[in-house]
């Protein structure tokens, strides 16, 4: 009996530690397991934060980027140009002239600089007030190069040909360093430089030029009226060249006349090779200066219309029958 209590005893003991063991074991796996789950949380949490740091870098990288290439980087010679702009018209006009003009290097003492700008063209003329031989130069601007065009200047008082210039183009950034070694007279001579106005600019002065050299190779159509001609109102008239300093006036003398008429051949503009605008001078008339048309019907009959100062002188849509006209007829 006691064996039997024993043995049963035993049976128990052995099977209490079993279970306690398999407890044991099962607490260890799922220990193991939670460790795993969290080894494998913290490393996916630890890439992921990679991940973040990584992407947030390549974000600032690209923001860099996209900061740098939208910072605009102005070569030298692009910011001499812009310093070129900024410049006064009038010191651009002067600095400009120094390209086919060596006059304009210079404070202009003892000329004047006269220009009109008409687009991307600029038209001047560096003039010392005396003769005609002073060219009228056409430039083009065309972004920050300047191209010299040539011109036109007188030959002798009654007569135009071709201005001839190097045409290698010029920078503004050129300009602007030439403006920089001698700024004080450049400064200097801005009273010296005026725009003009009205009709007798240089834009009309420079195509009226240009007409005379396409229609008659520079020759002054107004020579033609040199002679003694009958006047449709009555009476001669005289008309020669003039001498000296008035070598560039056509002189009219009318028979038994105490005034004085004289017809300019400088404002000669041809409209064709038989109709010419010009300016004429009459003491009779309060200011003395008077628009004149001249229109020769052949070489031995031509019309001279005149017109106050005040009229259109290029348009010949303006020149109406009631204007004052008068017919001559070649006598000799």
């Amino acid at each position: 009996m006691n064996k039997n209590k024993l043995f049963v005893l035993g049976l128990l003991l052995t099977f209490a530690m079993t279970t306690a063991c398999s407890k044991k074991v099962e607490e260890k796996s799922s220990n193991g397991n939670n460790l795993q789950k969290i080894e494998r949380k913290s490393s996916e949490s630890s890439s992921s934060t990679t991940k973040e740091i990584k992407k947030t870098s390549e974000s600032s990288k690209g923001t860099d980027i996209k900061k740098d290439s939208s910072e605009v980087v102005l070569s030298e010679e692009e910011q001499k140009a812009i310093n070129f702009n900024n410049l006064p018209i009038k010191i651009q006009v002067h600095l400009i002239a120094t390209i086919s003009d060596s006059r304009a290097e210079s404070d202009l003492q003892g000329y004047q600089l006269a220009y009109n700008i008409d687009g991307d063209d600029l038209y001047l003329q560096v003039h010392s007030g005396v003769g005609n031989s002073h060219p009228i130069l056409h430039f083009v601007t065309e972004n920050n190069t300047i191209y010299p065009k040539g011109g036109t200047i007188g030959d002798g008082p009654l007569k135009i040909k071709k201005f001839e210039v190097d045409e290698t183009p010029i920078t503004k950034a050129q300009l602007y360093d030439k403006y920089t070694l001698n700024k004080s007279i450049y400064d200097s001579g801005l009273d010296k430089i005026n725009e003009q106005t009205g009709q007798n600019n240089m834009v009309n002065y420079f195509y009226a030029n240009e007409k005379r050299l396409e229609l008659i190779n520079g020759e002054n159509l107004l020579m033609r009226l040199i002679g003694t001609w009958e006047s449709s109102k009555g009476g001669k008239i005289f008309i020669k060249s003039g001498a000296g300093e008035y070598s560039s006036l056509l002189i009219v003398i009318q028979e038994n006349a105490v005034s004085g008429f004289a017809i300019n051949t400088v404002t000669y503009n041809p409209i064709s090779e038989n109709v010419i605008f010009t300016e004429a001078t009459d003491t009779r008339l309060p200011d003395g200066e008077i628009n004149c048309k001249v229109i020769f019907k052949d070489d031995n009959n031509f019309e001279i219309i005149l017109k106050d100062n005040n009229s259109d002188f290029y348009n010949s849509n303006t020149w109406v029958e009631n204007d004052q006209i008068t017919i001559f007829k070649r006598i000799e």
